[in-house]
């Protein structure tokens, strides 16, 4: 009974806003202005990581919060290095683990990136006991 209605109400309003004498007036009182989204303060973003392990390995989990990726720095003992740029949540670290019998504390950071561009601040560290298998 209904079928392609919702098509029809789609050409209907796109040919009604195509008119010259449309106004933003009209589409308010019709009630078919687009909804518009808040702005986001990207200086404001702060990722949050955490960490669960697969196979001994560290596996880092992150949202997206509507960017494009996160750019996660590892220090290992000898200074913070670039890990990835990850563009999908969620990524194995799939370093060495140390020797057998001993553990060492790998630190994590990830920042977000918009447009090839750090956006927002570094999350706090986030220290992780990995054991030697």
């Amino acid at each position: 009974m209904f079928e392609g209605i919702y098509d029809f109400l789609v050409e209907l309003i796109a040919f009604i806003k195509g008119q010259a004498h449309y106004t933003e007036a009209i589409g308010k009182t019709l009630n078919i202005l687009a909804l518009k989204a808040p702005p986001v303060d990207v200086d404001g973003l702060q990722p949050e990581l955490s960490v669960k392990f697969v196979n001994g390995q560290p596996y880092l989990d992150w949202a997206k919060a509507g960017m494009e990726a996160l750019e996660i720095e590892v220090d290992r003992g000898n200074g913070f290095t670039l890990l990835t740029i990850d563009t999908h949540p969620g990524h194995l670290d799939t370093a060495p683990l140390p020797p057998a019998g001993t553990t060492a504390l790998w630190r994590y950071r990830g920042i977000y990136r918009l447009k090839d561009q750090r956006v927002g601040q570094w999350i706090a560290v986030l220290e992780v006991a990995v054991k030697g298998g």
